[in-house]
């Protein structure tokens, strides 16, 4: 800028040099100036920066478990990103973010020291509605014993109905490296499309600049979809334990036929019913199911009259009670409420000193068990430690008979992204085998269909395949109901195709369900009790 008195020419050569010490005093003026906008800048960058980064405590060791978090795609993206999916014009702004597992439809990241969850539920085509979903199975956030800080609001979100939970989950004893800070944007897009986007987090979470990061695409930010890629490999089985050792090799890697066993409830005391059934079938019933839970341990007598006739107990073990449905025994579990029924269970079973195949919380993805997500506030996360802390006790009690039989429904139920039943996967170091569950159960009621089991079981290992080729798999419980259908050309056809598949072993669930409201058998499993269900066995095993 020009000086006016520095125009007039008659100006004195004091005044010259008095301009002159203006101008120079003027540009420190300028530099001071310009040096403190630029500190306030980076002042001010410095802190949104530390304000995004929410944790600052070290990655916890259940973000480091082995399994399908190394097994998927892996990278760090440095640019910032709109991340989402094709079928939306809703995407979450992130940067610096590393994905820990990719599906279709399904995204787990590291966002700083946060666990991001992006998902993608399209319903079209099937019963249920975006608003259900997200609030029939967020019901037990607000219910659950260990929640606390819990918020519940409806707002609009880019012109969408967007439901928004808050709350916080109390630290558990045996989980210190689970989150306990949850903020949830599940966003009906479609009637039957929610995108969901879940933060974990061991601080408070700020839900202004998480909703701020979803953001719609208005065509000049194109949405990346992150390629989905969840290979995983099996580490080798090495079991000290010598008799394990051998049943696992001759049953699940070098077998030369599929093993058979049977659920039948008379094993609790007895094997008469068992043994009429081999000698009527010609079948060879090698594998004995039972259930037990917290309030129901197995009988040593029990277990060793199994061993003893030269078969194997498989033993399914559930964090619950039988009769009485509390949504909280996980985190009671992890809180060392039930230390001595679980340290009993596993004494009994090394006292037996012989193979067991133990299946802790099978179909875990049915919201009809309470160690379901559902009811650990949608996260997974928990049903992942359990399993692997459970592991890490038996190991430190020197249990070496366990063969440990990782075994989801064959669907997911809720049907929702966070429920897949690949989130439960505990990592690959703390399987053996994969249990594959599925059930014909007939048309008894309304909405179930009478499936064959090629319908059933054929999608099943066409799916599991993708993930899981490394594994032994085993049917670990099946069965055809009677209604609705010819259950004998049923298991006729279920007995050639096992044959047919990969599959390792296969038990039969010889029992029944109810319909407790009208006193009547809905499903009945059963084949004994069926002549003609007899000569099928009869045929496929004694070539009768």
């Amino acid at each position: 800028m020009e000086i006016s008195t520095m125009k007039n020419a008659s100006i004195s050569r004091k005044a010259s040099t008095k301009v002159k010490r203006l101008r120079s005093v003027r540009s420190i003026f300028k530099i001071i100036i310009i040096v403190t906008v630029a500190l306030l800048v980076l002042l001010t960058s410095t802190s949104t920066a530390y304000a995004e980064q929410s944790n600052t405590d070290e990655i916890t060791s259940s973000e480091n478990e082995q399994g399908i978090e190394q097994g998927c795609q892996e990278h760090s993206v440095n640019q910032l990103d709109l991340i989402g999916f094709s079928q939306v014009n809703l995407g979450l702004v992130l940067d610096e973010y590393e994905i820990e597992m990719a599906t279709d439809g399904y995204y787990r990241m590291k966002h700083n020291d946060n666990t991001i969850e992006l998902m993608l539920d399209d319903l079209t085509g099937t019963p249920h509605y975006a608003y259900n979903t997200s609030v029939y199975s967020s019901r037990n956030i607000k219910e659950s014993a260990f929640t606390t800080a819990y918020t519940y609001e409806k707002v609009e979100l880019e012109g969408y109905p967007a439901h928004i939970y808050s709350f916080s989950r109390e630290s558990l004893e045996y989980a210190p490296d689970l989150n306990t800070e949850f903020l949830y944007i599940e966003v009906e897009v479609e009637p039957q499309v929610l995108l969901s986007l879940h933060i974990a987090s061991k601080l408070p979470i700020d839900k202004k600049l998480w909703m701020n990061r979803l953001v719609f695409n208005d065509g000049e930010n194109e949405i990346q979809k992150i390629e989905a890629s969840s290979i995983i490999e099996m580490q080798s089985a090495d079991f000290a334990h010598e008799k394990t050792a051998l049943y696992y090799d001759t049953t699940f890697e070098n077998n030369e036929s599929v093993s058979w066993g049977i659920f039948d409830p008379s094993t609790h005391y007895m094997l008469d019913d068992v043994e009429n059934i081999e000698t009527e079938t010609g079948i060879q019933l090698d594998i004995i199911l039972e259930y037990y839970d917290l309030g129901y341990l197995p009988r040593l007598e029990m277990m060793q009259m199994i061993a003893d006739s030269g078969r194997v107990l498989e033993l399914t073990y559930q964090t619950s009670k039988y009769g009485a449905f509390n949504a909280d025994y996980l985190y009671e579990v992890l809180s060392g409420v039930h230390d001595e029924s679980i340290d009993e269970l596993i004494s009994r079973i090394m006292m037996l000193d012989e193979p067991v195949l133990f299946r802790p919380n099978n179909e875990m993805n049915g919201d009809w068990c309470g160690y379901n997500g559902m009811y650990t506030h949608k996260d997974t996360a928990v049903y992942r430690t359990f399993w692997r802390w459970l592991h890490d006790r038996f190991d430190q009690a020197g249990a070496e008979n366990v063969i440990w039989v990782w075994n989801p429904n064959w669907g997911d139920f809720p049907s929702a992204q966070w429920n897949s039943y690949l989130n439960y996967f505990p990592g690959e170091a703390y399987v053996d085998v994969i249990g594959l569950t599925g059930y014909n159960t007939g048309t008894y009621y309304p909405d179930e269909t009478w499936r064959s089991f090629d319908e059933i079981y054929l999608p099943m290992l066409w799916e599991y395949n993708r993930h899981f080729s490394d594994f032994p798999y085993m049917i670990t419980e099946f069965g055809s109901s009677a209604t609705g259908g010819d259950k004998g050309a049923w298991i006729a056809s279920a007995l050639e195709m096992v044959e047919k598949m990969n599959i390792k072993a296969a038990v039969w669930w010889n029992h029944v369900d109810y319909d407790k409201s009208r006193g009547a058998i809905s499903r009945g499993y059963k084949f004994d009790n069926d002549r003609d269900m007899l000569s099928v066995f009869r045929r496929n095993f004694k070539g009768e």
